[in-house]
């Protein structure tokens, strides 16, 4: 249920922007189109992840459902205020705090879950928690009504959110999340958000994010499911992205950043048939495997995803032994490396900057 209203929502969004294309307008209705490719993928990407809940039921009530669920198909044709600016950069003694948490009880809440029950619902101005250092053993959920929050740590390591859950203790992959967010434009900065779950429990979430327009900043996601820092059983994948249709605007970008795998590691696997993941300007370590990429079942998606690697470094980033799947890309034009940066894949320049986020917004020499 909860996933379908988070549909209801996109879906009301979209109506109403698609009435705000106006003939002629191009740029104006450039952005509007990207918002509407984002609100329908995500509708989509609940639909798939409602149904997939019931894989370990008796199959009763997802037979029940899936028929109305199925209708839920689609063809495709500053979030926040001048205020904010600065927020992530500001050390939490000079800005405005709303909640403090900390264990030791010299904040107003002992509990990060506790903080957020008393935030205000559907929120328009900026609210800032800010956690004091320490390990809180909680799972915590931002509902779809927690919306503009900002959560600031004390740092990597220092405030950690941990919990343990996982899909063998009966929870659906969605709900073993340590920490997740479904209200729109939040920030987080400075956290550490940890699942110990071990591989033998199968699925175990650190962080989930259903928010629209969210941003993470100085964090630190920890998890032990596919952990290629661990000498797990093989075969360990990097990313195992999921999009079921080719006009859906999702996938993952990894630029500039280090895989320091230590086990013999992949880059990713196809979870959905047109699963999309570029890996660029990114460094490898020895262990990520000539190879590259993993098959997911026999021949399952490998002519129909998108994988590609453009100008990667480091002993594992050679090309030369890579699969050789009809969706597997070399890219060489940096005309088409730059379709997967922070300003073209998630129109990042209309939204990141007014919440002071350092990022790279192209491509870089």
């Amino acid at each position: 249920m909860e996933l379908l209203d988070m549909s209801v929502e996109e879906l009301g969004a979209s109506m109403a922007e698609l009435q705000r294309i106006q003939p002629g307008g191009a740029p104006r209705n450039a952005r509007r189109e990207e918002n509407l490719k984002a609100w329908l993928s995500a509708a989509l990407g609940n639909q798939d992840t409602c149904i997939e809940g019931f894989e370990a039921t008796d199959g009763r009530i997802r037979n029940s459902i899936t028929g109305s669920l199925r209708q839920v198909g689609s063809e495709f044709p500053t979030w926040i205020g001048e205020e904010e600016r600065g927020l992530v950069r500001m050390e939490p003694g000079m800005m405005h705090v709303d909640a403090v948490v900390a264990q030791d009880g010299s904040g107003r809440y002992r509990t990060i879950m506790a903080a957020v029950e008393e935030a205000p619902d559907h929120g328009e101005r900026r609210y800032v928690i800010y956690v004091k250092r320490g390990v809180y053993r909680e799972n915590v959920e931002l509902k779809k009504k927690k919306s503009n929050i900002m959560m600031v740590g004390e740092g990597m390591g220092l405030t950690v959110v941990s919990s343990g859950r996982n899909f063998l203790q009966g929870w659906t992959t969605y709900r073993t999340a340590t920490f997740a967010v479904s209200g729109r434009g939040f920030i987080a900065r400075d956290m550490t958000f940890r699942n110990t779950a071990g591989p033998g429990n199968r699925q175990a979430v650190a962080l989930r994010v259903d928010s629209d327009r969210s941003a993470f900043f100085r964090c630190s996601i920890e998890g032990y499911q596919g952990h290629p820092l661990r000498p797990l059983p093989p075969p360990i994948t990097i990313t195992a992205q999921g999009r079921k249709d080719p006009n859906q605007a999702t996938g993952f970008s990894i630029q500039k950043c280090f895989v320091y795998a230590t086990v013999p590691t992949y880059l990713g696997r196809p979870w959905k048939p047109y699963s999309r993941t570029v890996f660029m300007q990114t460094y490898m370590s020895g262990m990520v495997q000539p190879e590259g990429w993993l098959e997911w079942a026999g021949n399952f998606g490998l002519n129909t995803l998108y994988y590609g690697e453009y100008t990667n470094y480091g002993p594992g980033a050679g090309t030369g032994g890579r699969v050789r799947w009809a969706g597997y890309h070399v890219i060489r034009d940096a005309r088409m490396a730059a379709m997967f940066t922070v300003r073209r894949f998630i129109d990042g320049g209309s939204w990141l900057p007014s919440t002071g986020v350092i990022f790279t917004a192209g491509l870089t020499k």
